[in-house]
């Protein structure tokens, strides 16, 4: 990043949404992109932003340089409320619109699909909920050479300032990259919950963790 040039961080506004889904894209796989794994683009940004930037865009914040997105925070106030309605309104209209563009009979999805059932099965999928002392949640994502420059403190931060705002009690969010377990650590979030996951085995060497982090809102 040339000097002179600062990142902005700032809310959401509808003209960023083509930015959010494209980084949301090219970072689903561990901070990789997450073509690797799915052959449809559209459905896997409708999957990961549609909640965010449907039902709730005021609690999400951009990472700006020269006009550009180049990182994103989207927020939840409630996730009782995000579970609700992602699993009656958003993931019916998923799973037609995957049948619709033949996604679910596509080599990758197919292997994905496989090995996450294969994951449901040994109860992997089977998570404590942390609603009630941390109701927020968040999902932040940075593009690959804007990382390491402070700009997920700076997101986090101002998430944190309008959950006070806002009255909320507690923030949690699960990771399962090193970069987002260090960032939460450094930034005062106590550890919830670590469970190892097997569903991306077949395209790893390594064993991958699943973690949650929480923090109080004072």
């Amino acid at each position: 990043m040339p000097q002179g040039y600062e990142v902005n961080v700032r809310s959401y506004k509808e003209t960023d949404k083509a930015g959010l889904r494209r980084i949301s894209i090219e970072t689903a796989f561990i901070g990789k992109s997450g073509e690797v794994f799915c052959d449809d683009q559209e459905i896997l940004a409708d999957w990961l932003t549609y909640y965010y930037l449907e039902f709730e865009p005021e609690s999400s914040f951009v990472a700006e340089y020269q006009t550009k997105i180049v990182g994103y925070l989207m927020g939840c106030l409630n996730t009782k409320r995000y579970y609700n309605i992602f699993n009656q309104k958003i993931l019916p209209c998923l799973i037609l619109k995957s049948l619709c563009r033949g996604l679910l009979f596509k080599i990758k999805t197919l292997r994905f699909i496989y090995y996450s059932l294969a994951s449901l099965l040994r109860g992997e999928f089977k998570r404590p909920e942390f609603f009630s002392e941390y109701p927020a949640h968040l999902h932040i994502n940075i593009e690959a050479r804007f990382r390491n420059r402070g700009i997920g403190t700076r997101l986090i931060e101002v998430f944190l300032n309008y959950l006070r705002d806002k009255g909320i009690q507690g923030v949690h969010a699960w990771t399962i990259t090193e970069g987002g377990k260090n960032l939460f650590r450094s930034l005062g979030f106590r550890l919830l919950y670590n469970q190892k996951v097997t569903y991306f085995d077949y395209m790893l060497n390594r064993e991958l963790y699943l973690t949650c982090f929480g923090k109080e809102i004072i």
